[in-house]
């Protein structure tokens, strides 16, 4: 029996989820926090957190402000157990060398703000290199730059294909690779300056896609409305085209780096040079994919395969 449901959300008006807008993160600020959340209940909050977690520096311009202002207003009346702090900057270089002076100045005070100068210059140091150092690790640099532009280019052009003939990935319903995308793109097509003019000057599609994405609420969907098995295959074949072009062939050549211990990942995509640091969490995709593939029953795996074929993708599975 086909089911049908519809997305709700619990408890919060369309003014309030739309906090979560891209436009109004310039209004995430210490004044506001305290406007409409309250001081003494965000105090109280904050106060009973065993972890306090702080992500998306990069995306939120009054970060370093709200920093500031904590350090301030709340934890000098803070008791009990230290607490563990969580601290996320994302990508340092959407900031201005202002931006990063001053997050490395406030983030070594808490964990002791009485910390002598020279102790805080130290943590402040081995905290921005740690951070900068993740683009390495995630496979940006020089020499991987130009092939990240080129598939971002395709992807946005494949994408606005798709949108013309469907309202997501998978059908007339969103699912977990629209999620999925919806994660990569708030940053690159909504926020990021020189993805986001690339996105809006060739697939404007994508971009109100995306914004839309955000919010899903009231939204019906149904069973029905996913791509039939005979359908999917063709309409995903150019995304898994691009897949198998692009990130299929670092999957493999990341976990044999990470299987023989080895200090770089280097292969050849697209025809280019490739190189980076092995990533554990990559290997452990690849690892759940295959893991998932060897579940499939019988005839699930077979139209799998089938629908892979030819596309660079089935090298994961061989």
């Amino acid at each position: 029996m086909e089911t049908c449901n519809r997305i709700e959300d619990i408890g919060f008006t369309r003014q309030q989820r739309k906090i979560g807008k891209h436009q109004s993160l310039k209004q995430m600020n210490w004044e506001n926090i305290k406007a409409r959340f309250g001081l003494d209940k965000f105090s109280a909050k904050f106060g009973s957190a065993d972890l306090v977690g702080f992500v998306n520096w990069t995306m939120l311009a009054y970060m370093s402000d709200i920093w500031a202002a904590l350090l301030k207003e709340i934890c000098p009346a803070m008791k009990g157990p230290r607490r563990k702090l969580f601290v996320d900057l994302a990508d340092p270089e959407k900031r201005t060398e202002a931006d990063i002076a001053r997050a490395r100045s406030i983030l070594p005070l808490w964990s002791d703000p009485s910390a002598p100068e020279e102790q805080v210059r130290e943590v402040s140091r081995a905290f921005a290199e740690r951070q900068i150092e993740r683009l390495w690790v995630v496979g940006s640099n020089e020499t991987t730059a130009p092939l990240i532009e080129a598939s971002y280019r395709r992807l946005l052009a494949l994408l606005d294909g798709v949108l013309r003939e469907r309202s997501y990935v998978m059908g007339a319903r969103p699912g977990s690779a629209d999620f999925g995308l919806y994660g990569q793109l708030t940053q690159l097509a909504l926020f990021d300056p020189t993805p986001s003019a690339l996105a809006h000057e060739h697939a404007p599609r994508v971009v109100a896609w995306t914004d839309r994405v955000d919010d899903l609420s009231g939204a019906w969907v149904s069973d029905g409305d996913w791509l039939s098995r005979a359908d999917a295959p063709g309409a995903l074949r150019p995304l898994l085209h691009e897949i198998g072009r692009v990130y299929a062939p670092f999957l493999l050549a990341n976990a044999a780096a990470l299987e023989k211990g080895a200090e770089r990942v280097e292969c050849r995509i697209d025809g280019e040079k490739w190189v980076q640091r092995p990533f554990p969490y990559q290997g452990r995709c690849l690892a759940a994919l295959r893991q998932a593939h060897g579940e499939l029953g019988s005839g699930d795996r077979a139209a799998v395969e089938a629908a892979l074929a030819g596309t660079g993708c089935e090298a994961l599975f061989e």
